[in-house]
């Protein structure tokens, strides 16, 4: 059995409680709520500090070479911080965009190809910005 099929069957029994959705409360019914444009407007903002900052790691690509794919990390600590995963694409896949943090692409080896950032929201600043090692 998936496990989305194994919850879902948890959930019917009564057999766990329903995952809470971010911003709102267990109680409530429904598909989750769309992004507003504050919240869009929010992650552009973090982008565009992020990448007027940003210094890459020598040998690294131009910034503008690399996929850039931005998410909120999920942390138990209650302090707000984004990760970044930059990727040089195959093909055109240049530019930027706000995903999970399950959605960022993980490659284990890849030197510069894959750079990879820690950004402090509440702190304004960027914590640590690394080229991925060589296998």
């Amino acid at each position: 059995m998936k496990p989305v099929q194994l919850l879902a069957l948890f959930l019917i029994l009564g057999c766990a409680p329903a995952p809470a959705q971010e911003g709102g409360n267990a109680q409530s019914a429904g598909p989750p709520a769309a992004p507003n444009a504050a919240d869009d407007a929010e992650r552009e903002a973090i982008m565009d500090r992020i990448e007027r900052e940003i210094r890459l790691p020598a040998g690294a690509d131009p910034l503008a070479s690399y996929e850039r794919s931005y998410a909120w990390q999920e942390r138990g600590d209650g302090v707000r911080k984004v990760i970044g995963v930059y990727l040089t694409p195959e093909g055109s896949n240049r530019g930027r965009r706000w995903v999970t943090e399950a959605e960022l692409p993980l490659i284990l080896d890849g030197g510069c190809s894959l750079v990879s950032l820690s950004y402090d929201v509440a702190a304004g600043r960027i914590d640590h910005v690394t080229c991925n090692g060589e296998a």
